[in-house]
């Protein structure tokens, strides 16, 4: 019985934590560029063109966002909110699931989206398609409304709009084995700018990914030990140096399934190893150390409850292994 429960434990943590890490992809785009000064909607402009004239097929493509505190009035109420203000894709600068309708695209210049928080306040009701809301002095028309308890309106300008001011801009497309100084130069080639900091979301969605795989880890090379154990030992090495044949056939299966800067040439080139922790803490330390807008604190959220589903599952499976291998010693030696 005891077995079952921390099984089931176990099963309900990693449930949360692929989930979690789903959540976390949606969450981050790959680069994300921060800037102590606001881009002005000419130099959006200006690197949009660069991005099609000189970057070629593989450039970064810019979706450019602002977040404001703001008042949202309708006929039927006002609220106060978080107005997010985009140029691009939508669903890079807020990734959700829609209740109604959908994002503005990116041609929309008077579309909105509005939180269900926000449309309970503002209309009573989600069944708002249609309906127009002033906003930073604006009047919108409401193309959707997606999860949240935040009171959050999102604001499409158009791609082509020069009026708006930007603070952020997440790069999309780009080559294939792009990476945070590929990102930085994009920016100061594209008249950009420097970034204060660049968010590499592609390392923190990958160790949130990879850490799921951690108790599963545990426990399988507790059960290889344990079955190596119950083998004879005129017959371990054959069966060791067949399961290294094994890993050595679906190892580029597994490696395929990683990003290309997280492979050495050689693998024991340590200095690999050490830049790239480093990579993956300097993402993090980015993240977590600039002034957070609306979206990171919903990331660094997400991030910690993950951390927490790791520390519990890692502990449920290093529980798991201590109990049955006492148990299975307590046999062997009877």
């Amino acid at each position: 019985m005891q077995a079952i429960i921390l099984f089931a434990i176990l099963f309900i943590l990693l449930f949360l934590m692929f989930r979690g890490a789903a959540d976390i992809e949606r969450m981050f785009t790959d680069y994300s560029l921060r800037f102590s000064n606001e881009i002005s909607g000419y130099k959006a402009k200006a690197a949009r063109l660069y991005s099609i004239e000189a970057g070629g097929e593989d450039s970064f493509w810019p979706t450019f966002w602002r977040e404001d505190q703001s008042k949202a009035e309708c006929s039927t109420g006002n609220a106060s909110c978080t107005a997010i203000t985009f140029s691009g894709e939508g669903a890079l600068v807020w990734e959700t699931d829609f209740l109604k309708g959908s994002m503005p695209g990116v041609t929309d210049k008077v579309g909105c989206a509005l939180s269900l928080e926000l449309a309970l306040s503002l209309f009573g009701s989600i069944d708002i398609i249609g309906m127009k809301v002033d906003i930073n002095d604006e009047t919108k028309i409401v193309r959707g409304v997606f999860e949240g308890t935040q009171k959050v309106a999102l604001l499409s300008v158009g791609e082509e709009d020069r009026i708006v001011s930007w603070q952020v801009a997440e790069l999309s497309e780009g080559p294939e084995d792009a990476n945070k100084s590929m990102a930085e130069s994009y920016s100061i080639a594209s008249g950009l700018g420097r970034p204060s900091a660049v968010i590499e979301g592609e390392s923190i969605v990958l160790f949130a990914s990879r850490a799921c795989f951690i108790a599963v880890i545990i426990l399988t090379i507790f059960i290889i030990v344990l079955f190596l154990k119950r083998i004879p030992r005129l017959h371990r090495g054959i069966v060791v140096f067949a399961a290294c044949i094994v890993a050595a056939l679906i190892l580029p299966s597994i490696l395929r399934l990683l990003p290309g800067w997280t492979i050495p040439d050689l693998w024991s080139d340590f200095s690999h190893w050490e830049s790239l922790s480093k990579q993956f803490e300097n993402g993090l330390r980015d993240l977590l150390g600039k002034a957070p807008y609306l979206r990171d604190v919903e990331g660094k959220l997400l991030l910690l409850k993950q951390g927490v589903l790791l520390s519990s599952s890692t502990l449920c499976s290093v529980i798991i292994c201590l109990i049955y291998g006492r148990s299975s010693n307590g046999k062997h030696n009877a």
